[in-house]
């Protein structure tokens, strides 16, 4: 048996698979300069979009809560915020939204992260639901009356509080939603209807491409929908998502049965997994216990995996091949999309000890064995052509492994730490994306869909809004399906860039990034920063 030993170091840009891109010079652009009263270099919101327009929101000196809504088209000044601008204190922050005048009868409000400034409409502010930069929808009302706008536009009216409603939108601002309108509840797409129901509609979707997803009920029943097609029916439907790329799925369990519809191809009559344990009273309790991963790679690929009944393994699902495997648990499933696959499995050997294996297309491999590991490895990433990451720990160390050899020196565990997307100002992930990062004896390393970046300066897992950040804070960032993006302060006014852990770029010059205002397309990023009392657009080509 091949056995890991703890001095067997390598080094690591022997060991990394990613290729480090030039990225070209990057482009800055002038948006608009502080008039020399500091009311944009002192705003507390900025938003900009790649056209070059732009939004600040600002407090008015010596004129206590009035406020100044300023545009690259218009300037609202002054407005005024108000308690009761929401029923509940919260929804106050969902969106912003500011009165006209000190009467306070009519809002203006706007998706927070947009440029665009909608109303006024006279009301108060119920029900908030933004999503996007600039998308937003507003339940308002005035006495016993309800108004339900989508960004600008009233789409339906209530005589009563019990407005009852749903709304999706796409990032490029596609809008799917329902209302109850003449008897009915209505679908519309883009403000044409689509279907009509005498129940509620559930788990609707639209995507980029104006391709859309709904649930429909009808005789206690209900059908899955999408603009070609009807599926069903199913006695429940409880989770779903749709992609960009045109793939979705939906799944439910009902009467110890499970299905799963993913890209309209259905895997059904899976026995339903369950487990029992004991509440602390002495009662048996009996709950459903699934393992069902759905991955759809496109609209004509996928693999699902999912158990049936705890006690038969795990079955993998590729395209419609399906293979059976003995794991209690399954973990980190790629696939290559062309049928190949990975993922790691375990299960217990013969003296009841959890082993963790490799699986490559159907074959396994047994992960060499860590004498010193208390417990089984922590696994990362794992690609179908064999790449591996994982971890072991001891009593004091980390030993973090990269194709079953050491990748540094053994770290003090308090000198290690995994973190996530949830420390990037934006998210926006589209379902497919891996990321995660490692910091490691004083460099810091990005996962993203299995590849590895190079050591970087140490990394502060939290997003910094100050405006002078600490070395190593993340200053801007996003996740997308275009890839990721991190901007990290490595000294005062200094920055290091990294895209896709194939480009990194040394900034310098730049006062402030401002993080949660970025783009990242197939082949450029926008973001913005400040010099001096200008507002710049920063565009890196690559």
């Amino acid at each position: 048996m091949k056995l890991l030993r703890p001095y067997l170091v390598v080094l690591f840009m022997l060991l990394s698979v990613s290729v480090q891109v030039a990225a070209q010079q990057i482009d800055e652009k002038l948006l608009v300069r502080d008039a020399g009263d500091s009311l944009l270099l002192k705003a507390f919101r900025a938003a900009f979009d790649t056209s070059g327009n732009y939004y600040f929101e600002t407090l008015l000196p010596g004129k206590g809560d009035r406020f100044a809504m300023i545009t690259n088209k218009t300037k609202h000044d002054p407005v005024f915020w108000g308690q009761n601008i929401a029923s509940t204190a919260y929804k106050a922050l969902v969106a912003d939204a500011f009165f006209t005048d000190s009467t306070r009868k009519k809002i203006w409000y706007k998706n927070k992260s947009g440029t665009k400034i909608y109303g006024p409409h006279a009301g108060r502010i119920r029900e908030v639901l933004e999503y996007g930069k600039n998308n937003v929808a507003v339940e308002m009302c005035i006495g016993a009356k309800s108004y339900l706008y989508i960004n600008d536009s009233m789409v339906n009216e209530t005589d009563s509080l019990h407005q009852l409603w749903l709304c999706a939108f796409s990032d490029n601002g596609h809008c799917l939603y329902t209302v109850y309108k003449k008897d009915m509840f209505r679908l519309y797409l883009d403000h044409q209807q689509v279907d009509s129901a005498e129940e509620m509609f559930s788990e609707i979707a639209v995507n980029n491409n104006k391709f859309y997803t709904y649930v429909k009920p009808q005789g206690g029943k209900y059908y899955i929908h999408t603009p070609a097609q009807r599926y069903g029916p199913f006695g429940i439907v409880e989770y779903s998502d749709l992609w960009n790329n045109n793939a979705w799925y939906y799944r439910g369990c009902v009467d110890s049965q499970c299905y799963i519809l993913v890209n309209g191809k259905l895997i059904d009559k899976i026995p339903e997994a369950h487990t029992t344990f004991d509440d602390g009273s002495g009662n048996t309790v009996y709950k459903s216990d699934e393992q069902i991963a759905v991955q759809p790679y496109s609209a004509e690929n996928y693999l699902v995996a999912y158990n049936q009944n705890n006690d038969n393994g795990t079955f993998l699902n590729v395209n419609g091949k399906v293979s059976h495997h003995n794991y209690s648990y399954l973990g980190f499933i790629f696939s290559d999309k062309k049928d190949g696959y990975a993922f790691y499995g375990s299960r217990k050997d013969s003296i009841g000890a959890e082993r963790t294996y490799k699986n490559i297309n159907g074959k396994e491999i047994k992960l060499p064995s860590f004498r010193r590991a208390r417990y089984r490895p922590h696994t990362m990433q794992i690609d179908p052509d064999g790449s591996s990451l994982y971890y072991y720990e001891t009593a004091d160390s980390m030993y973090l492994f990269r194709n079953d050899t050491l990748l540094c020196k053994p770290v003090n565990k308090k000198r290690f730490l995994v973190w996530d997307a949830t420390v990037l100002p934006q998210i926006h992930p589209d379902g497919l994306e891996y990321f995660q990062g490692i910091n490691a004896d004083g460099a810091s390393y990005i996962i993203y869909n299995n590849k590895l970046s190079r050591p970087l300066p140490l990394i502060l897992p939290k997003y910094d809004r100050l405006d002078e950040p600490q070395r190593g804070s993340i200053v801007a960032g996003d996740l997308n399906h275009n890839g990721f993006y991190i901007i990290e302060n490595t000294a005062p006014g200094k920055y290091l860039l990294v895209i896709n852990n194939t480009i990194y770029k040394e900034l310098e010059g730049i006062d402030r990034i401002l993080g949660d205002q970025g783009y990242l397309n197939d082949h450029s990023l926008v973001f913005y920063g400040t010099k001096g009392s200008g507002f710049y657009q920063f565009t890196a080509h690559f």
